[in-house]
């Protein structure tokens, strides 16, 4: 490089000096200052050189720093170019301009518009990150996914005005909120909008909005819609998701044109009964019109019949109807429209409505009046449903009245045939029913049935027993029946399973017409007589008010039932003649559940449970029932069985005159796993208590525990009786209020437990009486109780008077026996007293436990 030259500056000693420049020097002064720059527009302007006597000057733009660089230095920079820029070629070089090989690096100009570089194996098209070329219609992004993914926007919420302007929308995706109607949508044609509605606003189908189905829209909070706009500012929603399911299911089919015709193309036919011109007065008969009603349903081919009653009152003279109307087909709905059919004259006829073999069959907003006669089980009625030959499903009485049936059954269902078809699906809906005087065909026999609904399985009536010929998923609910004049509101019968009885309410079930007690006048029975295929029975949230004999009563196996949260409002019959009384009354049940019922004002008892014939665990549970009876609260009753695993725990009884709990055993009958535990019980003669109907009574595992029992006459808890079996055990019950006799009476007892028990206020009567009782007696304790009501005085064999003259029940080493009246023994400065003796299976004896006293 040629070194630069120098150059100097001279000024006179003397100021002011001056600087000035020559040809292409431009010289600028600033005080004492010189500046001295290039002036380009004063060089000349050359057309050639001699490269040996020329150097180039270059200047950095970035930094103004001048830099001289030699021919030869350029000549260098360009041969390298040239080395790795081969020019244009039509087609990919396979060596350098030299004939040499390629080099990673390389580019050339291909002359079909394309720059492409060598990567070492082969030529590679360039396309710079920022070109695209508008003729590849951006075919040429690197990726169409992002690329879209990056011009899609959410945009800022649109408030719902008459007009919405989406063209304006900053996003293609929005939210429009509010609720205010859009009848328009303001979108350039072509563009596209996607709007998600945050609450409910009509969308109004027009000739510029045009929505799908041509029909308008109420949204809903979380719907989306997608809008394209179209000429003449027309908008069109070409696609609408509802949050909740599909838009056309959300109209409820409202946006049809013509109804009948689409229930003609769907197979569904209307009859009504108005073709058949009939009066409608409640007087003259209509008869012959009803049967032309019911002959063109079962002519009819349509796969559904909607047979349209009217809003008349339809006569329908009994002397002509004597067969009643038969259904002959199924898939029939019978809608009402609040009409009545009201049977008139004296005579007696079959069921009015009945249908065989026939599924589907519906009955809704329909009113029946009876004339109160019937002389056998199956005439007299309203509605029957049976089978003969086929499985039938889907039965509904819904909204539907009835008045003055005389028929044992007013709704009747029950399979029929050969014991090997069933009926399902069957549901009994808010329904009102009203039973007039003269309504009971046996009043005092308790042979006739008398109720509202009866559902019948075959059961053991006459053929085998099968799991196949029964009635099955029941729903009787919400129904309303005054059963003054009749017996029983609801029964179920016989091979019935998995019903449901719910939140129905029944007065005064067999009180009027000459119906005496013990007759069966029960407001909900559920009755078994040997199948074990009847079961699985809920029973719940029923209201019963002044019944007879029993709120509910369930007979039979009925395998693990529930019996919850129904309340019983006062029961009367106290005749024990025949079947129990009360307000649930349990005969033979096998795992039942009763719990959280109200029993207020039962003359008999507030629960019973009989165990069933055959040894079984039966696995019962009374729980958490309030509970106001005047014989016993719950009563226990064993015959000839075994009867293993019964809870009683956390009832509230109050007010019993005989028993809270009573334990009532036969000859011949025992139980085992017997838990009462955790009942509050106040009132009566006993709150709990064993008694054999004669002989010995037999318990084993016995633990009645945690009770709180007050206020009673006689005893607070009374064992005294169970004198075989065992363990017994009595541990942390309180007894409240000094009963006459004694709060616990565990005479006789053997191989007990009796501890951590409370007396309170014994001032009348004993604590304890313990005569010949054996086993361990401890941590007992007594409040505001003095000494002489302790323990009954009674004989030397007294439990926890004095020390024990015999060996405890097994001979079991450790047996403890409180000293139930502890007294200062001893010599001065050493007394003591004895506080338990305890039995030692080593020694043979009972050893004092002793406490000094310090005197």
């Amino acid at each position: 490089m040629t070194d630069l030259p120098e150059v100097k500056l001279k000024t006179l000693v003397n100021f002011p000096s001056s600087a000035v420049g020559r040809v292409g020097i431009n010289v600028e002064k600033d005080g004492g200052l010189f500046y001295l720059d290039l002036d380009y527009s004063k060089l000349a302007v050359i057309t050639s050189f001699d490269p040996s006597t020329k150097d180039f000057i270059v200047r950095d733009e970035e930094t103004g720093i001048f830099n001289v660089v030699t021919l030869e230095t350029l000549s260098e920079i360009v041969a390298n170019f040239n080395d790795f820029y081969l020019g244009a070629h039509s087609s990919n070089p396979t060596t350098d301009n030299q004939g040499g090989p390629l080099q990673v690096g390389m580019l050339y100009w291909n002359t079909g518009g394309t720059l492409k570089i060598y990567d070492g194996v082969a030529w590679q098209s360039y396309s710079p990150a920022t070109g695209l070329t508008p003729t590849n219609n951006l075919s040429d992004v690197n990726s169409a996914r992002a690329s879209k993914d990056n011009i899609s926007v959410h945009g800022a919420d649109i408030a719902s005005t008459a007009t919405v302007n989406l063209e304006t929308a900053t996003g293609d995706l929005v939210d429009v909120t509010g609720t205010t109607t859009i009848t328009a949508i303001t979108l350039n044609e072509g563009h596209e909008r996607t709007v998600r509605f945050t609450g409910a606003l009509t969308l109004t189908n027009g000739a510029s909005l045009v929505l799908p189905g041509g029909a308008n829209i109420t949204t809903v909070a979380g719907d989306f819609a997608v809008f394209r706009g179209y000429a003449a500012g027309v908008v069109r929603c070409v696609d609408y998701t509802p949050v909740n399911g599909n838009l056309f299911a959300r109209r409820n089919l409202s946006d049809l044109t013509n109804k009948v015709t689409a229930r003609t193309n769907l197979g569904i036919q209307e009859i009504a009964l108005a073709t058949f011109n009939p009066v409608g007065d409640g007087v003259t008969s209509d008869h012959v019109a009803f049967a032309n009603f019911i002959a063109a349903i079962n002519a009819s081919t349509a796969s559904w019949v909607t047979a349209k009653i009217g809003s008349g009152n339809y006569a329908l003279a009994s002397a002509n109807i004597s067969s009643g109307f038969a259904i002959t087909r199924s898939n029939v709905t019978f809608e009402g429209d609040g009409g009545t059919l009201t049977v008139t004259g004296s005579a007696v006829t079959a069921n009015l409505l009945s249908s065989n073999d026939q599924s589907h069959i519906h009955y809704k907003n329909l009113n029946f009046v009876g004339n109160s006669q019937a002389n056998a089980f199956a005439n007299g009625g309203a509605i029957a449903f049976t089978n003969s030959t086929l499985d039938i499903t889907d039965l509904l009485v819904e909204d539907c009245t009835f008045t003055n049936f005389k028929g044992d059954y007013w709704i009747y269902v029950e399979t029929l045939g050969a014991f090997n078809n069933a009926i399902q699906n069957v549901k009994i809906n808010r329904n009102f029913f009203l039973s007039q005087s003269g309504n009971c065909r046996g009043p005092t026999n308790i042979a006739i049935n008398s109720s509202f609904v009866l559902v019948y399985g075959v059961g053991n009536n006459g053929g085998p027993l099968t799991p196949n010929s029964f009635v099955q998923h029941v729903h009787i609910t919400n129904n309303v029946m005054r059963a003054d004049y009749i017996k029983t509101g609801i029964q179920a019968f016989h091979n019935v399973k998995d019903i449901v009885i719910s939140g129905n309410q029944v007065y005064n079930a067999g009180q009027l017409g000459g119906i005496i007690d013990d007759v069966g006048s029960y407001a909900i029975m559920c009755y078994e007589n040997g199948s074990f295929y009847s079961k699985h029975a809920i029973i719940k949230d029923n209201y019963i008010f002044n019944c007879r004999d029993n709120g509910f009563y369930i007979a039979g196996p009925w395998n693990n039932s529930v019996i919850s949260g129904n309340v019983v409002d006062t029961q009367t019959s106290t005749a024990t003649a025949t079947l129990p009384k009360g307000g649930i009354s349990l005969n033979g049940s096998y795992g039942p559940t009763v719990t959280g019922n109200r029993l207020m004002n039962i003359a008999a008892d507030g629960i019973t449970l009989v165990e069933p014939a055959a040894t079984t665990d039966l696995e019962a549970v009374i729980a958490s029932n309030s509970i106001n009876a005047a014989l016993s609260g719950v009563r226990l009753v064993n015959s000839t069985s075994l009867g293993q695993k019964i809870s009683v725990v956390g009832n509230a009884i109050v007010g019993p005159n005989n028993n809270g709990v009573l334990v009532y055993i036969f000859p011949g009958g025992s139980y085992s796993g017997l838990v009462i535990d955790g009942n509050n019980i106040s009132g009566g003669n006993y709150g709990i208590r064993f008694v054999p109907d004669s002989g010995t009574l037999t318990i084993s595992n016995l633990s009645v525990s945690r009770n709180m029992v007050s206020a009673l006459g006689l005893y607070g808890i009374d064992i005294s009786q169970i004198t075989s079996g065992g363990p017994v055990v009595l541990d942390g019950n309180i007894v409240v209020g000094a009963p006459s006799a004694a709060s616990f009476n565990i005479t006789n007892t053997v191989n007990g437990v009796f501890q951590n028990n409370v007396v309170s206020g014994q001032t009348a009567g004993v604590g304890w009486t313990t005569s010949g009782a054996k086993g361990t007696l401890r941590n007992n304790s007594f409040d505001r109780t003095p000494n002489a009501n302790i323990v009954a005085a009674l004989g030397a064999t007294d439990l926890g008077r004095i020390k024990p003259t015999v060996a405890p029940a097994g001979a079991g080493e450790g047996v403890v026996v409180q000293v139930l009246i502890p007294a200062e023994q001893g010599v001065a400065s050493a007394k003591y007293i004895v506080r338990e003796w305890i039995y030692s299976i080593s020694s043979g004896a009972w050893l004092d436990q002793r406490m000094l006293t310090g005197n």
